[in-house]
């Protein structure tokens, strides 16, 4: 699919700046500043809008269902990086 190509390319358009220095997804989880974890999360309302043909639980029915996740935060990250990487 087109998204596989693109999702991971529009992915690296947002940064996270620490004292002026751009550090880009793909480097996060090696600095300490920004998980990527937390980064996904943030871009999940955009991804949401942009990706609505997956479903995604909410945090209530995530909550009500026996899940493997630690957390919600951990279930969104998931679930964007299958979608976006594949």
């Amino acid at each position: 699919k087109v998204e596989k190509m693109l999702l991971p390319d529009l992915l690296s358009c947002f940064v996270v700046y620490d004292k002026n220095i751009p550090y880009f997804y793909e480097i996060l989880d090696r600095q300490n500043i920004f998980s990527s974890n937390k980064f996904l999360c943030t871009l999940f309302p955009f991804f949401k809008q942009l990706l609505p043909e997956y479903p995604f639980d909410t945090e209530t029915e995530f909550i009500e269902r026996d899940d493997s996740y630690n957390d919600y935060d951990s279930y969104i990250a998931k679930k964007l990086r299958s979608i976006i990487f594949g």
